[in-house]
């Protein structure tokens, strides 16, 4: 697998789909088996949320240990215009050797949908081409959006065939009229350990994992400066305001504009130490990914765009 390139893409919902070049580079990418971490956050203060008293032992409560999230497994493969994502949710467990506790999803994507973009890169956008602007009763959904991105490395590691990667993903909603996010934001972090095989490569129980909770959100001045994209294009600062910190670089906002339109943001910010995980030369310099998703005061979906950008100096 060749490093993906890392020049900004639009995708319209007019647009008819992938090309088979986008889909074969966004498979060889996205599929595989992703080993990671899931967790609800709180939309306001960025902090995971504990998981229900009834799933932890109660071992745990005896040792005022409290999980905020469950170890993953994700199993993804696309198949002519369906994404198949298979996910597995482990339960916290005592010990290594018990007998596996977890919850299984399947989610199809349908990437030729007008709702979906994908890009080579891995990174996709999935939700309704026209979402909700009127919420009148609990029977009523809020617009809705999952964003992913997927960072890989330059070169495959020696010895390997397959480059060195880690995604995050991003499952958000929010209040049309005000753009506040509601309801807590799940929020994914996983590395890719091995290629497809439908998750039966799923090693045991999981123990007690803390996750990317655990490390410190980023910090606002990390993300100050000014980023220019890769490919060329207008160069940008980061407006901290509304914006969601998280662990691991990772940052989500929801922007509700003048002219009455959403634009919903996914960020991770990449540290040079980041880099050099995965097979980037020392030096390299701080990488910052992004995602966006805009839609019209009508809630119609106007552009999905992706880019990385570099702090300029």
């Amino acid at each position: 697998m060749k490093a993906p390139s890392p020049l900004p893409v639009t995708i319209l919902p007019t647009d008819g789909g992938a090309s088979e070049e986008a889909a074969t580079a966004f498979a060889a990418a996205l599929d595989g088996e992703w080993n990671g971490f899931q967790a609800k956050v709180d939309p306001v203060t960025g902090a995971a949320l504990k998981i229900p008293a009834i799933e932890v032992p109660d071992d745990f409560a005896e040792w005022n240990v409290h999980p905020v999230g469950y170890a993953t497994t994700s199993s993804i493969k696309l198949r002519k215009a369906s994404l198949y994502v298979k996910e597995f949710q482990l339960y916290p467990t005592i010990t290594l050797d018990e007998i596996i506790s977890c919850d299984q999803k399947l989610v199809i994507h349908d990437t030729a949908a007008d709702g979906f973009a994908l890009f080579p890169s891995g990174a996709y956008a999935a939700g309704d081409a026209a979402v909700p602007t009127v919420y009148k009763s609990i029977l009523d959904h809020h617009p809705h959006a999952e964003m992913c991105l997927v960072d890989a490395g330059p070169v495959p590691a020696p010895g390997e065939e397959d480059l060195p990667r880690e995604r995050m993903v991003v499952r958000v909603s929010w209040e049309w009229e005000t753009g506040a996010i509601v309801s807590p934001m799940v929020v994914i972090h996983e590395t890719w350990y091995v290629r497809w095989c439908d998750g039966s490569m799923m090693e045991g129980a999981s123990g007690f994992i803390s996750g990317w909770p655990a490390e410190p959100p980023v910090d606002a001045a990390d993300l100050a400066g000014t980023w220019v994209p890769d490919g060329g294009g207008d160069s940008e600062t980061v407006d901290t305001d509304g914006l969601v910190l998280l662990p691991l670089g990772m940052s989500v906002r929801v922007d509700k504009d003048a002219d009455g339109g959403v634009l919903v943001e996914v960020g991770w910010l990449r540290s040079d130490a980041a880099g050099v995980r995965l097979g980037y030369e020392p030096g390299a310099g701080d990488r910052r990914m992004v995602l966006r998703r805009a839609y019209a005061p009508d809630g119609a979906l106007l552009w999905t765009t992706q880019s990385m950008l570099r702090r300029q100096g």
